[in-house]
């Protein structure tokens, strides 16, 4: 029997594997991950509209924000241990619930404390689901499978991204509430994950000592220890080109905030695209040399908008960063599933997460002490070279130190 035609549309579109986008587990993922991430992006374009129900100034609605991504800081690395110990569906459910009743609940309340608080505990859903739902895809799939299906999780990332700004601009003009009340769709969405994913569960019976040394003991093995710093230096360059790309385009070009916005979104797009080859690329080279291809790109395209500022070179810069971290998101993903056993698979990644966090937060506060002493544009050059030269010496001892057969090699 012949392929369907989604089938065929699919695999033109991502690859040899990319009939994993039609599998109701890998749907279940998108869902979830656009459910989670979209707790910042909902709320983000409406700070302004939302400084008049909560009675507090413009500066403060933007705490609702900090609310929801701090518990991840802490919590993270905790849901990664419950994952590994109890099992993700239970931990990707409970998360999901969570987001689900807490979130429509800010729509329910007019004071600002219980807002920030409703936050916070949306906070802990958020840990629960984004690091585990890229864990589940390393349980279910392998090889460029995996690679494709990270992929396309990033994908629904980059989407949400672009989708729900103008949708939550649109509701809000209707009540200020109605942006807040998307956030019921996780319980659906925890519904049919409870229904759809494998129960067999992953969970280890030794102590949680025992669960520690081990995972210490594996995230400090080279290959998998330079990957991991590998994210921190992806999240550095990308965080630093988000917070101070207006910096650089007010005071080269005179840019206007509508430009702004779509020089952003650009990159947002590019992103999507890029990510959604992950698989192709995976097929077709080494996943090791791919990723560092995709830093190397994040940092060159920093150098670009440094050294030349115009707007035609300031663009193929955001698109040279668009598919440098396009490409190498789902594929770190990709490699510290395939590099770390099943029993520590979601230690593995939460921890990994932990040094995104810290590329996250140390770029923009590094680049802002940098900008006292330095003009923006060879600040761009010089985090963009540092970043390039980073990303070539960790991934290349990795690539050096990986043995056969490791992450599919």
């Amino acid at each position: 029997m012949g392929e369907s035609y989604p089938e065929r549309t699919v695999r033109w579109l991502f690859g040899t594997e990319g009939v994993v986008a039609l599998r109701p587990e890998m749907g279940v993922v998108m869902a979830m991950t656009a459910i989670g991430v979209s707790g910042i992006f909902v709320v983000s374009p409406i700070v302004t509209q939302l400084s008049g129900p909560f009675g507090v100034p413009e500066e403060r609605v933007g705490q609702l924000i900090t609310a929801f991504v701090a518990p991840s800081v802490l919590l993270v690395p905790v849901m990664g241990a419950l994952a590994d110990r109890i099992g993700r569906r239970a931990v990707i459910v409970g998360g999901l619930v969570v987001i689900g009743v807490a979130g429509p609940a800010v729509g329910l309340t007019s004071s600002f404390t219980v807002a920030l608080g409703l936050r916070a505990i949306q906070g802990i859903g958020y840990a629960a689901v984004i690091p585990i739902g890229a864990v589940l895809i390393g349980d279910l799939y392998e090889g460029s499978r995996e690679a494709t299906a990270q992929g396309l999780r990033v994908a629904s990332i980059q989407t949400t991204n672009l989708v729900s700004p103008p949708l939550a601009g649109v509701l809000v003009l209707a009540s200020w509430r109605f942006p807040f009340f998307l956030y019921a769709l996780a319980l659906v969405v925890a519904v049919v994950a409870w229904r759809t994913l494998p129960p067999a569960e992953h969970g280890v019976s030794d102590g949680l000592g025992q669960y520690a040394r081990d995972l210490l003991a594996l995230v400090s093995e080279p290959v998998l220890a330079m990957v991991m710093l590998s994210f921190m230096i992806r999240f550095l360059l990308t965080f630093s080109f988000f917070a101070y790309v207006s910096v650089l385009l007010s005071r080269t070009i005179d840019a206007s905030a509508v430009l702004t916005g779509v020089i952003v979104s650009l990159f947002a797009l590019v992103s999507l695209v890029s990510a959604a080859q992950a698989g192709r690329l995976a097929e077709a080279w080494d996943m090791l040399l791919v990723t560092l291809v995709g830093v190397l790109l994040s940092g060159i395209g920093m150098v670009v908008m440094g050294l030349f500022p115009t707007v035609p070179a300031i663009v193929a810069g955001v698109v040279l960063g668009g598919v440098g971290a396009g490409i190498a998101g789902p594929l770190q993903k990709s490699l510290v599933t395939q590099l770390a056993p099943a029993s520590l698979r979601a230690g593995a990644l939460s921890s990994a997460v932990i040094f995104q966090s810290i590329g996250s937060t140390g770029g923009p506060l590094l680049m802002g002490i940098a900008l006292g002493t330095l003009t923006v544009t060879t600040t761009f050059v010089v985090f963009g070279l540092g970043g390039a030269v980073a990303g070539l010496v960790v991934l290349g001892v990795a690539y050096v130190k990986a043995a056969p057969g490791e992450y599919g090699r």
